[in-house]
């Protein structure tokens, strides 16, 4: 078979049988999935249809006739109920695992989704760790000032979509959401009724069988980056700003990855009990977990080299991962001008 790497390092050729096998690694986890019967999916399907066309009903008033119709429409002329699992190779990983993700783009749950998604970005982006991309952070350490006694590091959550606890993630979200209706432009109870029908009903095919994903929301469906960017955005209103005093001026984060720069203190001793305060706060998440990169003067965060030398942040330096195989369309390509700046994704 051909199929995706993570980190967009190309397309893989794999065994059959080893993808199967790797996929089932996954879904084979009690604590993440549970396998349904025939019948059991065909109420499922049933009873996602009714949770969505009743959702649209119960909230009408604040819904417009474009989304009602949108949602509606989507749901009379579904043919495919749920999702498509698939994995991706982690290539750059030793040993080499894979990255579990739901093909969502057709199911039932998918319009409403989508509507979620629209709801939930301003909030995200509201987050006091967010920014949008590579080239903002840039710029943004391009305006700070070094001091002798700082370093960089990075941190990564394990899993972070399967791992958020969905019933931590709900009464949290769901609270936070009620408390800040005033500041964003939604209604606070559409949306969590909303949230609850798409953390609680994510259904997907693999081959000849269906799994009911029961702990956290699945990397491929419209709100899984938003929902898990303010679920963990939450416990950032309290950490940034304590840790913000202490020692840690800065800190961004891109959904699972995260970049922060520490001021050491004098005390040797005392330096690193606040360095392993900082991660067991970090870690103290319902049962999220990070992993963190040693304290440096130099990190790779996202696709860049960042450094601290002569009194400044050297973030000019473009990174690319060993494996990354560069697939760049020639400039004499057959194909339209707008696309000889994309990458070859084609399997």
């Amino acid at each position: 078979m051909i199929v995706d790497s993570d980190k967009g390092l190309g397309p893989v050729a794999v065994e059959y049988n080893r993808y199967v096998l790797d996929a089932l690694k996954h879904l084979n986890d009690p604590k993440t999935y549970q396998r349904l019967t025939d019948a059991e999916a065909t109420a499922a399907k049933t009873h996602n249809f009714n949770a969505v066309w009743d959702w649209t009903n119960k909230h009408r008033r604040v819904l417009s006739d474009d989304n009602i119709n949108y949602i509606r429409d989507a749901l009379k002329n579904n043919d495919d109920p749920f999702g498509y699992f698939y994995t991706l190779y982690k290539l750059h990983k030793n040993p080499i695992s894979t990255r579990p993700v739901n093909s969502d783009c057709n199911s039932l749950l998918f319009p409403l989704g989508k509507w979620v998604d629209e709801q939930l970005q301003p909030v995200a982006q509201a987050q006091l760790t967010w920014f949008r991309d590579s080239f903002s952070l840039k710029k943004c350490l391009d305006k700070r000032t070094v001091q002798p006694n700082m370093s960089l590091f990075t941190y990564d959550a394990v899993s972070m979509y399967t791992n958020i606890d969905t019933d931590a993630c709900i009464d949290i979200m769901s609270k936070y959401l009620r408390d800040n209706a005033s500041r964003f432009s939604y209604d606070a109870e559409a949306l969590i009724d909303a949230i609850v029908i798409v953390m609680r009903n994510n259904i997907c095919n693999f081959g000849d069988i269906i799994q009911r994903q029961i702990k956290g929301i699945a990397m491929g469906m419209p709100p899984a980056p938003d929902i898990a960017n303010v679920f963990v955005g939450i416990q950032e209103d309290w950490l940034v700003p304590k840790w913000k005093a202490i020692c840690v001026p800065f800190l961004n984060r891109f959904i699972d990855d995260g970049f922060g720069v520490w001021v050491h203190n004098a005390d040797a001793d005392e330096d690193l009990r606040l360095w392993n305060q900082f991660k067991d706060d970090v870690n103290s998440h319902h049962g999220l977990e990070w992993e963190f990169s040693d304290l440096s003067d130099e990190v790779v965060f996202l696709d860049m080299r960042i450094s601290i030398k002569n009194g400044k942040y050297e973030t000019t330096s473009l990174f690319a991962k060993p494996l990354a195989l560069h697939l760049n369309l020639p400039p004499h390509s057959a194909h339209p001008p707008g696309c000889t700046v994309g990458l070859v994704m084609g399997n």
